[in-house]
């Protein structure tokens, strides 16, 4: 059976049915309403009239309201989130939302107060931007609209006071405002409050409204928690031991980080009643209070990086977000994902996308993703539509927490803005700006999903205020957090708010707060727990020093899975061997067999298990990148002049065309002066290898990009030779291989064959007699490489042999016969080679610099 968490007497029932009652806040109205009605089902009534209960702020907007109907057309408008977000942001063009946000703070506290401007305008820096602003705020609402903090005043200035006679119930604070409309109601009629006993006393002073926590011994329990994971858990077990020993108990868990945690504790705390409903859902178990902004909902969040993809731009992570969170339909972007393609920039809008995506879905969606300005209730309007049009928010796959979360920014998108000609919420604006607004306004509009009362309440900080427990458990409460850091109110000063009257204005007030709440707490309560994280961000803390000085519970962790200490026999095992290829053929390039020369590990991790580097994009073209380009222009260039002489007659607008042609392979659209500093170092290196060519002996070009394949056992290696030459004095072949990064030619021809490249285009052809690198860079070129006698091209850094040329010739297939058995039979034994690891992205997987005994 349901239990009220509040005491409601015989009298206050009576009292009810003409008057109205004001409590703190929307949680404790609930919890009253609730109690009535359990009163008057346990005193056997089946239909009875609606109390009028009501928060503070929810009864000074009804009062305003019916003003507003009695004399229709002569009072300001209570300014709705979005409109005054509007007229904040339009006056002020360009500004961050931080700062939006921050001002939106110090604005509510300045017109709920009554400070005067001026008087901020005395101060310097932050203060007098803020009134400047503030000003000019002010102006625009003027004769137009009204702050909710602004209504208490304004209905005492007309003199309009309840009609009725009004009750209260634990009224922590009032404004000056408040406290003025409630002297002037005192002395017009008399005004009761509840006492803890649920009956109302009148009251002649306004004092008296407020509420004093009286002191209180109870028995405390102070628990400590290893984290903060582990402190919920025990709670919630808690709570759970309390229910099933008294179904009728009321039980309260109090988590001041509930708004920011919202998720996380429903979850564990829903852990703890996951076996009471065969479905595991924990609805009627317990009612959690407080909510999350609705901006940080994740259908919203799925949604919002939709909108950046079509109006700003988001980055690979954000777009494997977009295409994996479930919210949205197929939208194809699979085809862009897999793989990410390197020509593409870190963050890329929808027009990168356009030539990528396949015609129809998000394509189709974002087509009219215009810049044209428009107001802001047209863009909403676009923004909902384009939503709508990529399946948001899926509903076949959506859960009932996430669809309330839907209906209210369904509410949101398409709720109707004021228009007013000429005001700076009509203005048009981009779709950037208009997105900023919308974060705001979702920002500062709390979300709680409906759920159905129960004996446990989960609440923040400031809810359980005014209600009774049996059972109470309240959370976070260490050094750091209780008494909390005052952080005041942004651009205002803290003797303004001091003099004003603003609660918990600086780290005094902010003690006698919790103080406050720590009496209250105890007062609440026949049993209370309090606990608090013993480390949290990595630094240790401690209990709260508001706390009496008693002994303390330690609160050990969640227990672990039982397999964690199920005994096993642990088994030696040899892993420098894979599984072997047996009679399977396998196919790759010339770098698997460097990769197996340079450390097997690497080889069967990459070609194996296809553990190959993650690229990269980035806004500009990389190392890499740029060595493909220089290697396109190059064969751009030779294309047309194959031999000495052409080559030597090639002009700088040859050139300059050449590497056009290259750079426009790259399909990327490159800033002006990058391309004409790109250009500019490239027609230095090329001509460059250019002066190389023209001191070598004479040659014709006679192949370029050629392809063949060579077998080595189960292995069928697949070489690409940049360029072949034809020596005219031999008649021989020799092999060019083009490098813009530092490489080596020492150990060609003693074993082990470390640098197994040039050993490789060795044995395309029987003609050939030499391979070379043509190592091309702004640091000097160099020709160097191996080769017979009848294969020296002439102006070119020789290996010197020790062998005949078909002797080495042998000896290097040998050696490649070799390194193709040991990837056949599953070598992968970590065994870099000297420099191996420098650029290898697979140290976390072998180890090595763990097994070295490295930092």
């Amino acid at each position: 059976m349901l239990s009220p968490f509040v005491n409601i007497s015989p009298q206050l029932v009576l009292s009810l049915a003409e008057s109205t009652l004001l409590t703190a806040n929307e949680r404790l109205a609930r919890e009253y309403r609730r109690a009535y009605a359990l009163h008057q089902q346990g005193n056997g009534h089946r239909a009875w009239v609606t109390p009028d209960i009501l928060s503070l702020r929810s009864f000074f907007l009804r009062e305003f309201g019916q003003l507003a109907l009695d004399d229709p057309g002569s009072h300001p408008t209570v300014i709705d989130q979005t409109t005054l977000i509007n007229i904040t942001c339009g006056l002020r063009p360009g500004t961050s939302s931080h700062l939006i946000t921050n001002f939106l703070a110090a604005f509510d506290t300045v017109t709920t107060y009554d400070i005067p401007l001026q008087t901020i305008e005395d101060f310097t820096g932050a203060s007098t931007f803020f009134a400047a602003w503030a000003r000019d705020v002010k102006r625009e609402l003027e004769g137009h609209f009204i702050l909710p903090g602004e209504i208490p005043r304004y209905l005492l200035e007309r003199q309009i006071l309840p009609g009725t006679g009004l009750i209260t119930a634990t009224l922590e604070h009032l404004t000056p405002a408040e406290q003025s409309y409630f002297t002037q109601a005192v002395a017009n009629r008399p005004i009761s409050t509840v006492d803890s006993n649920g009956r109302p006393q009148v009251v002649a002073r306004v004092e008296a409204l407020l509420e004093q926590p009286p002191e209180a011994e109870a028995v405390v329990e102070v628990h400590a928690a290893p984290t903060f994971h582990s402190e919920l858990a025990a709670a919630a077990q808690w709570a759970r031991e309390r229910l099933d020993a008294d179904p009728e108990s009321r039980v309260g868990i109090v988590v001041p980080s509930l708004a920011q945690d919202h998720a996380v504790v429903s979850r564990i705390v829903g852990a703890a009643f996951s076996d009471k409903i065969p479905d595991g859902s924990d609805t009627a178990q317990f009612d959690i209070s407080a909510g999350e902004p609705l901006g940080t909902t994740a259908v919203w969040q799925a949604a919002r990086l939709l909108l950046k993809l079509g109006f700003e731009q988001v980055n690979q992570a954000e777009l494997w977000r977009i295409a994996s969170c479930g919210f949205f339909g197929n939208l194809g972007l699979e085809d862009v994902l897999n793989p990410w393609p390197m020509s593409l920039r870190p963050e890329v809008n929808v027009l990168d996308l356009r030539t990528r995506l396949r015609p129809g879905g998000l394509l189709e969606a974002l087509s009219d993703t215009t810049t044209h300005p428009q107001t802001f209730a047209a863009w909403l309007n676009r923004f909902a539509d384009l939503l709508a049009h990529c399946g948001w928010p899926n509903l076949s796959a959506i859960g009932s927490r996430q669809y309330q979360a839907h209906q209210g920014l369904l509410e949101t998108l398409r709720e109707p803005v004021p228009s007013m000609l000429s005001r700076p919420e009509t203005k048009p604006m981009t779709a950037i700006e208009a997105l900023q607004r919308l974060d705001i306004r979702l920002e500062r509009q709390i979300f709680a999903p409906e759920r159905d009362p129960a004996n446990l309440l989960v609440l923040g900080l400031l809810e359980a205020n005014g209600l009774i427990f049996d059972h109470l458990w309240v959370c976070g409460l260490d050094e750091e957090n209780f008494p909390n850091r005052n952080t005041g109110v942004p651009f205002l000063p803290r003797v303004l708010l001091r003099a004003h009257g603003v609660p918990r204005a600086d780290q005094a007030a902010e003690l006698a707060f919790s103080i406050r709440l720590w009496r209250r707490w105890q007062h609440q309560a026949k049993q209370l727990r309090v606990s608090y994280c013993r480390k949290s961000d990595n630094a240790e803390r401690g209990r709260s020093r508001i706390f009496p000085a008693s002994e303390e519970i330690t609160l050990s962790p969640e227990t672990p899975p039982a397999w964690l200490f199920t005994p096993t026999r642990l088994e030696p095992f040899d892993d420098r061997f894979g599984i072997p290829l047996a009679d399977e053929h396998w196919r790759g390039g010339v770098s698997l067999l460097e990769d197996q020369a340079k450390c097997p590990f690497r080889a069967y991790a990459i070609h194996r298990l296809g553990i190959r580097r993650p690229e990269e994009s980035s806004d500009l073209p990389d190392a890499l990148t740029r060595g493909v380009v220089l290697h396109d222009a190059l064969h751009a260039l030779f294309a047309h002049a194959r031999t000495q002489d052409k080559i030597a007659a090639l002009s700088d607008a040859d050139i300059q065309t050449a590497i056009q042609l290259a750079l426009n392979k790259l399909k990327r659209a490159l800033p002006q002066y990058f391309a004409m500093y790109e250009t500019e170092r490239l027609v230095k290196l090329i001509a460059s290898w250019l002066a190389v060519e023209e001191m070598r002996e004479e040659f014709e070009i006679h192949a370029l990009e050629s392809s063949y394949e060579l077998h080595f056992g189960q292995l069928a290696i697949t070489v690409r030779a940049d360029r072949i030459d034809r020596l005219q004095k031999s008649g021989r072949l020799i092999i060019i291989d083009y490098k813009t990064g530092r490489v080596t030619t020492s150990n060609l021809t003693q074993p082990p064959l470390v640098n197994p490249q040039l050993p490789i285009y060795s044995l395309i052809d029987p003609d050939v007699y030499g391979a070379f690198y043509a190592t091309v860079r702004s640091d000097g070129t160099q020709f160097a490489g191996i080769s017979a006698p009848q294969g020296e091209p002439g102006n070119a850094k020789q290996v010197k042999m020790h062998h005949t040329w078909s002797d080495q010739i042998s000896l290097w297939r040998d050696e490649l016969e070799r390194l193709a058995a040991d990837f056949v039979e599953g070598n992968a034994a970590v065994t870099p080679t000297k420099s191996a690891c420098e650029y290898c992205h697979l140290d976390a997987f072998c180890r090595i610099f763990e097994h070295d005994g490295a930092d």
